[in-house]
């Protein structure tokens, strides 16, 4: 099968780990034995539009770029011409199924119209929990988003199919758009890079949190739970380790500083995806109470390296997570229980192996990438209505 992704968010030479669960899911399909290219499209407002096609990680990538008018206005006439610049270079007729990632209305309008004039079925992904604009615009901007969400509304009722990372994405998406095909298809993990190693003896308990630094990831709550580990366990030295950079970094680091934990928290920032995982193996706990998480690779990731972990309830990882057997989860904001469940490892250490262990074994026996790419294979021939291919 011929497959083209289409993503404005996608792995480059810059950004190697941006939204690298998309490359991560294409590299599957084509280890399956199918053929795979992507599509990164960027507007500009120069008429001198680059496509510059390179090799990232195994995939043909067209880093492409479009034009549009001042401040992105729609024009039927600019919409002709992308079309056209976009088929001087790349050969749509190739393609079985065009799978949309992370996209905007304008990449929406360029790419429906390709699919339509050559017969190429579309599926739309939804990767996040947002299925139409922002709904907390200020006043002002209500007008255009609603123009917005009926716009975009209109464009993805052309898929053939839309596909959401858990059922609690689903679920969303079946509230504006109830006729069409729905598909849960599970993110995965590189079990090859993600993997548990004997990890170096020491006396250190560590807990480690992997993600952008926003509000809705509950780090804030992290860092005021393992305050109240290490007013109670003043005998253990306890070491939290957070990965990652974002809006919020500056807050945390003042909350940090005002419960004088600047021994315990270590800020790491943004580092290549090869380190995130070596310090992931030497870590004893993974610890992210995000309250607004569509799923989230990041716990997949840490148990494959076969530690507990601890999530939030009613997320889409709470489809994965049996509290108390293969993970944690707890009430979301609530950082009693999060204390509670830390502690709960810390003293009981056969225990946290044993939860470890069948995180491990759920993750490597079912959502591992080759498991995704199988999943997201039968949506493709559901909408294509083709057999074994």
């Amino acid at each position: 099968m011929n497959i083209l992704f289409v993503s404005d968010y996608y792995p480059d030479k810059a950004q190697p780990q941006h939204c690298i669960y998309i490359q991560q899911q294409a590299q599957a399909l084509v280890q399956l034995g199918h053929q795979v290219e992507v599509i990164v499209p960027s507007y500009t407002y120069s008429l001198n539009e680059k496509i510059e096609k390179e090799m990232m990680a195994g995939l043909p990538v067209y880093y492409s770029e479009y034009f549009t008018l001042y401040k992105r206005i729609y024009c039927t006439a600019a919409l002709k011409r992308n079309i056209r610049k976009f088929e001087q270079y790349i050969n749509f007729d190739q393609y079985e199924v065009l799978s949309f990632h992370m996209f905007d209305e304008f990449t929406l309008r360029i790419f429906t119209k390709i699919a339509k004039k050559h017969k190429i079925k579309m599926v739309v992904h939804y990767h996040g929990l947002s299925v139409l604009y922002n709904s907390q615009l200020p006043f002002k901007a209500r007008i255009m988003q609603k123009r917005g969400d009926r716009v975009l509304k209109k464009l993805v009722s052309k898929a053939n199919a839309i596909v959401g990372v858990s059922n609690k994405v689903c679920e969303r998406v079946k509230t504006h758009y109830e006729n069409k095909q729905i598909f849960t298809v599970y993110n995965g993990v590189d079990t090859v890079l993600f993997k548990p190693v004997n990890k170096a003896e020491n006396n250190i308990f560590t807990i480690i949190s992997v993600a952008s630094l926003k509000k809705i990831k509950g780090n804030h709550y992290l860092i005021e739970a393992v305050k109240m580990l290490i007013e109670r366990h003043g005998d253990r030295n306890i070491q939290l380790i957070i990965i990652g950079r974002g809006p919020e970094e500056d807050n945390l680091k003042a909350l940090v500083e005002n419960l004088n934990m600047e021994s315990v928290v270590r800020f790491v920032g943004y580092i290549k995806y090869q380190e995130v995982a070596r310090i992931m193996q030497n870590c004893d706990i993974y610890a992210m109470p995000s309250y607004y998480e569509a799923l989230g690779c990041v716990y997949l990731e840490a148990m494959a390296c076969k530690l507990p972990v601890i999530g939030c309830l009613y997320q889409g990882i709470g489809e994965i997570i049996i509290d108390g057997q293969n993970g944690l989860l707890i009430e979301p904001h609530n950082v009693k229980q999060l204390f509670e469940k830390m502690e709960y490892l810390l003293q009981n250490p056969e225990k946290a192996k044993e939860i470890a262990l069948n995180g491990y074994n759920t993750v490597v026996n079912g959502f591992t990438w080759r498991d995704s790419a199988r999943s997201l294979l039968e949506v493709y021939k559901k909408v294509c209505n083709c057999g074994e291919t």
